[in-house]
């Protein structure tokens, strides 16, 4: 079958039209060198052909998402050939990556700059008009494979724009992997814009990224709290040309939204999910101090097109055409309710029309009867003298059913204080913040919390290191 016969075409997903329309503008700045959209076009002419070659017109092809000019030509040819495309995660563990692969059952997967024979296995049944599977950064369940289509991925794109126009100069750093789905928007929105995308291998943690970003021009970025955080401690404040900096992926702590406002960062919290084809609210660059600015989790007014229901024990309900096509390996009645998708998150609807991001449904903790929310304890404990980060969950109890626990990562300043003194001081913090069942009932000092591969705490991985301690906690 011809690749290019297949079903409407996108344009706003095309390198070629891109190359007719912007040929001259810059699309893409990598280790380094630049190319515009004419440039990429015609060095995609050999990505394309492989492509024709191998591709059967039914099952989707698979990407190792390393940061690479090859693996973005490769995602390109796909999009704009209509080929449904697994994007399979740089860092994931082998034992992952072979599920993954099994599961999908792709034709073959392009890695490294070259391609490699899929798994032998009765293909999957992917929904009509797939265009990207992605897997879930779920925090412990095996991940779900979420089916995205083009017209999903275009009005995400075009909702984004509406909350943040975009501007003639503008250069989206691209500081997250294209695997997840908020690496992917980056690149798509760029695409779809006809902007350019940075692809420079920066770190927040390093004292030049400021210098790096006002070198090469950037002037968007997307981040998660902890990039965020370390970005905040060595700098003073983000060069000139960057105008806006989108926090997700996790709840931006308020003591970390102010610090980063205090030093005129400009950012705006995001919430958004692979299932939404990215972002479902975003704060506006143009909103006042409303009063949704300054609560605990709060995401913005949801982007153009989403529609959203609140109901029993605070769920959020979604639907939008921003949606997903499905989950793989599941029926549709089996995924939405009458066209809704019930979210784990649990949220508010605030008198400006915002919407606040409460915690998840699923990491509740259950203790001696009483459901506590981790997300809930850890924002009222926050900040905490001497704790860098922290993050709490439940260990099973014999008595308790589960014991809720901190993890504390200490600052490099109290690493040779008392830990009795601390401890007691946390206790007295949590004393005055917290219901007697929802204190912390042990600390344990931790060198990293683990993070999953979209730079969320994995609280499965971190339930597992605590249980499998054997120094005592603190307390």
């Amino acid at each position: 079958m011809d690749p290019q016969a297949k079903g409407p075409q996108f344009p706003e997903l095309s390198l070629q039209e891109a190359a007719r329309t912007h040929g001259n503008s810059l699309a893409l700045v990598i280790r380094g060198q630049r190319y515009t959209y004419e440039e990429l076009n015609q060095k995609a002419q050999r990505t394309r052909r492989t492509i024709n070659e191998h591709w059967d017109g039914q099952r989707a092809l698979a990407l190792h998402c390393s940061q690479d000019l090859d693996a973005l030509l490769f995602l390109f040819a796909c999009l704009e050939r209509r080929v449904p495309l697994l994007l399979l995660h740089p860092k994931w563990s082998q034992p992952l990556l072979d599920e993954i692969l099994t599961r999908v059952s792709p034709l073959m997967f392009w890695k490294e700059g070259g391609t490699q024979q899929g798994p032998q296995g009765v293909p999957s049944q992917l929904a009509e008009d797939t265009q990207i599977l992605l897997a879930t950064s779920g925090s412990s369940a095996a991940p779900k494979i979420v089916q995205l289509g083009s017209a999903g991925l275009i009005a995400s794109a075009q909702a984004s724009m509406k909350n943040l126009p975009w501007q003639d100069d503008d250069r989206w750093l691209l500081s997250l992997p294209f695997a997840h789905v908020g690496g992917l928007s980056v690149v798509l929105r760029c695409l779809a814009a006809r902007k350019t995308v940075v692809c420079e291998d920066l770190d927040a943690r390093h004292s030049d990224f400021d210098r790096a970003l006002g070198r090469l021009g950037v002037t968007l970025l997307s981040v998660v709290p902890t990039q965020l955080h370390s970005w905040c401690q060595l700098s003073e404040g983000p060069p000139a040309s960057v105008r806006a900096i989108l926090v997700g992926g996790s709840s931006c702590p308020t003591e970390l939204f102010r610090l980063a406002r205090c030093k005129n960062f400009p950012i705006l919290r995001t919430y958004g999910l692979s299932e939404m084809s990215s972002q479902v609210a975003t704060e506006s660059p143009h909103a006042d101090a409303s009063t949704g600015r300054s609560l605990m989790g709060n995401v913005g007014r949801p982007l153009e097109g989403v529609e959203i229901e609140i109901r029993s024990q605070q769920q959020l309900y979604l639907r939008g055409p921003q949606s997903m096509l499905g989950y793989l390996e599941e029926a549709p009645h089996e995924t939405f309710e009458n066209g809704w998708f019930p979210t784990q998150d649990r949220a508010r609807l605030e008198s400006d029309g915002s919407l606040s991001i409460l915690g998840r449904l699923d990491q509740v903790v259950i203790s001696g009867g009483e459901n506590i929310s981790p997300e809930s304890v850890e924002a009222a404990l926050h900040p905490l003298f001497g704790v860098e980060s922290l993050c709490v969950v439940g260990l099973t109890d014999p008595r308790w059913g589960e014991r809720l626990v901190a993890a504390v990562v200490l600052l490099a300043s109290e690493m040779s204080s008392s830990p009795q003194q601390l401890v007691a001081e946390w206790h007295r913090v949590a004393e005055k913040r917290l219901p007697d069942y929802a204190r912390p009932k042990a600390y344990y000092a931790v060198e990293t919390l683990p993070l999953s591969e979209g730079g969320k705490i994995d609280r499965g991985a971190l339930r597992d290191q605590l249980t499998q301690l054997v120094e005592e906690p603190l307390s």
